[in-house]
């Protein structure tokens, strides 16, 4: 499956990935202009570890849902910032960050994951409670092999969404109908959700979802 991209404005950024732990596998590259152009793509099945090249400001988040919110499905962030990168080989190239393996948290140099650690990225409940230069949330499924979207944009501010007058009178009638006439709340699901369209749709599925 291609991984969904959705890219912010002005990004520049390339992503190598493999098919294996440790960079090993099969390898495909993906470069974002600022132009909004993009080069190459990227298949979900076939992402285990990753170089990332982008400049410091700039964020990337792994998501393992194609569309949706992204705290409702394990994720991963990765903020370029200023001390936990490489430095470029290249006159006037990006700074990096080499992920050996998606699931785990390693230096931002590392060549190989430390099995004896194996220790998870911090975890957090809402994205905008993340601090450190990686974060996330873990569950099923793991991210390697399964990431559906990648999310590259600007590193400057948090993601809280704002929900529109059609959306939030859609949760006030949904969470009345709830009690009132539970056995139609699904069809009542599925008509406000049309009616919204995409994304707000899916978001107000997640909404009912989490009760």
């Amino acid at each position: 499956m291609e991984v969904v991209l959705e890219i912010g404005q002005f990004v520049r950024c390339d992503l190598l990935a493999w098919s294996g732990i440790d960079f090993g596998g099969k390898r495909r590259i993906l470069r974002v202009f600022p132009t909004g152009s993009i080069q190459g793509k990227l298949q979900s099945d076939e992402l285990s570890s990753m170089v990332i090249r982008a400049y410091h400001g700039t964020r990337i988040i792994f998501c393992t849902r194609s569309e949706g919110e992204i705290e409702d499905a394990p994720w991963r962030c990765v903020r370029m910032i200023e001390g936990h990168t490489i430095p470029s080989e290249e006159v006037r190239g990006m700074p990096g960050v080499r992920l050996p393996h998606l699931d785990r948290i390693d230096l931002p140099k590392s060549m190989r994951t430390n099995p004896d650690l194996g220790s998870s990225y911090p975890l957090v409940e809402r994205f905008d409670d993340g601090e450190s230069w990686t974060f996330g949330s873990r569950g099923i499924p793991d991210l390697v092999n399964h990431v559906r979207r990648i999310i590259i944009e600007k590193d400057d501010g948090p993601r809280v969404r704002t929900i529109g007058d059609a959306e939030r009178m859609a949760r006030v009638i949904l969470g009345r109908a709830k009690d009132l006439a539970p056995k139609a709340l699904s069809g009542l699901v599925d008509v406000a959700a049309l009616e919204l369209g995409e994304p707000d749709g899916s978001a107000l599925r997640a909404w009912v979802d989490r009760g």
